[in-house]
């Protein structure tokens, strides 16, 4: 609050001292964070793996992924996280529906549609005309967590909340969930 004092903060930091250290442990052990800047042996995320990056001059800023590491050719060196919000878009957009497509099939549910976008604080969403949106982000996690998170939007469908019988669906098709959803961050 803008009306606290310093020292009152800082007390407060002292006494969550542990609570602030395990969760920013824990935040640099399973977040899959990448730098919004590009330096000689940076690092992204790429389903579950981190890739080194590359870098060249060129006529168009792009973000190119060959199976063993990143490209960043560019014009102008600051574009590198659009670059990488772009790589993640296309790469969602055409891995995502063949994710959806076989989970629905085993589930027997069937979304209206699949879109992806960045959300800044959700993997996922189930819109009331059981349309399906995920993070583009979602990019950067291994298959199992890309899978939880399918699963769990189309358990939306039948389960507009998250009740009992919403997870019993999941748990069904993801017996894991819990160990799972602990590590998207």
């Amino acid at each position: 609050p803008w009306d606290c004092s310093i020292r009152k903060v800082e007390e407060f930091i002292r006494q969550k001292r542990g609570w602030i250290l395990k969760h920013l442990h824990r935040q640099s052990e399973l977040g899959r964070h990448n730098p919004s800047v590009w330096r000689p042996g940076c690092r992204l995320w790429y389903l579950g793996r981190s890739y080194l990056v590359d870098r060249r001059e060129a006529k168009r800023n792009r973000l190119l992924w060959n199976e063993e590491r990143f490209l960043f050719e560019c014009a102008d060196e600051t574009r590198f996280e659009t670059v990488q919000h772009a790589f993640y878009k296309r790469a969602a957009q055409m891995h995502v529906p063949g994710r959806v497509e076989f989970w629905s099939r085993r589930m027997g549910l069937e979304p209206r549609n699949v879109a992806v976008r960045r959300y800044k604080s959700r993997w996922g969403c189930c819109t009331a005309r059981n349309e399906l949106i995920f993070n583009t982000r979602l990019m950067r996690y291994d298959e199992e967590l890309i899978d939880y998170v399918v699963v769990h939007e189309l358990a939306h469908i039948p389960h507009k909340h998250h009740g009992p019988e919403f997870w019993k669906l999941v748990e069904r098709y993801v017996p894991n969930w819990r160990e799972l959803r602990k590590r998207l961050i």
